[in-house]
């Protein structure tokens, strides 16, 4: 029963991200860029991936589901009760395939918009659509606290990918929320400083010089920032994972004594793995998008 709950989700979440790929493909037909033909490899990249997870969560490349069936035992904060593993496993095929379909329209509309801004009510639109889907979710499985249905998801979602990889879900939350999350935030804080710069190249002022200074200092923020990390949570990487969850729940009773406020661990994890992350993602990316935009007037 696990592997078909397993399969549909994972073949939900597959099937859908193709859209993205025939979405990445339109654009690069409408304008062929080196940056629209990074976005079809990086699409079919993610489909590959999640093609991956379907051969191994079906058992074409292992024979056995017992060990990812004590993983999602023991990371769930939830009864282990079977219904409710399931309607977890079935929220994240859900919520991966909406991931998939918005962004497959945020490609496509993308291709005719003139303002790099359009797309954020899309994005607006994937928020309510987020929430909706978790308070669905959350009275199916009756948690009252929404942060631990969110939790859950994003624990079982990231089972999923770290099983169909072949690493264990401790290697893969080191690798994707410490060594993924920071080498995305300096990317996108590079790209800060490569609009600035672009932009002093072909405009030379006061201002520019300035704003590239700056994102300058930004960036090596970033970098430096992102090697302290590296170097904390070096490998072996479950001793990573322990020493992180060990950082999380000392900051926690930091926060607890120093102000009274106890956030708890998975509203901390929820915080900074998510809000923060995607909030100077997003920033950094806006700002990037604003320099290009000015450029262009």
């Amino acid at each position: 029963m696990l592997t078909t709950v397993l399969l549909t989700c994972s073949l939900m979440a597959m099937v859908s991200s193709l859209t993205i790929v025939a979405a990445a493909i339109v654009k690069f037909v409408t304008k062929r860029t080196w940056g629209n033909g990074i976005t079809i490899a990086a699409a079919a990249a993610y489909s590959v991936l999640l093609l991956l997870c379907v051969f191994r969560l079906g058992g074409v490349l292992t024979d056995t589901n017992a060990y990812y069936i004590q993983q999602l035992n023991q990371i769930l904060p939830i009864s282990t009760h079977q219904q409710q593993i399931f309607a977890c496993l079935y929220a994240m095929g859900i919520g991966l395939a909406i991931f998939n379909l918005l962004a497959a329209f945020i490609l496509y509309q993308s291709r005719k918009s003139e303002s790099s801004f359009k797309w954020l009510w899309t994005l607006l639109a994937v928020a309510v659509g987020t929430l909706v889907v978790l308070s669905a979710v959350a009275s199916i499985i009756r948690l009252q606290n929404p942060i631990s249905i969110f939790f859950s998801i994003c624990c079982a979602t990231m089972a999923v990918v770290a099983y169909g990889l072949g690493l264990t879900y401790e290697a893969f939350c080191v690798i994707g929320n410490i060594y993924l999350q920071g080498l995305l935030l300096v990317l996108s804080a590079l790209f800060v400083l490569y609009m600035a710069t672009r932009r002093l190249r072909r405009q030379k002022s006061a201002s520019h010089v300035v704003s590239v200074v700056v994102s300058s200092i930004y960036a090596l923020l970033y970098i430096g920032v992102f090697v302290c990390l590296c170097m904390h949570y070096c490998p072996p990487l479950e001793h990573a994972y322990t020493l992180c969850v060990h950082d999380l729940n000392n900051l926690n009773d930091m926060l607890f004594l120093s102000i009274g406020l106890d956030i708890g661990y998975r509203a901390l994890n929820v915080l900074i793995f998510v809000v923060g992350w995607l909030s100077l993602l997003v920033g950094n990316i806006l700002v990037g998008l604003r320099l290009k935009n000015k450029e262009t007037q």
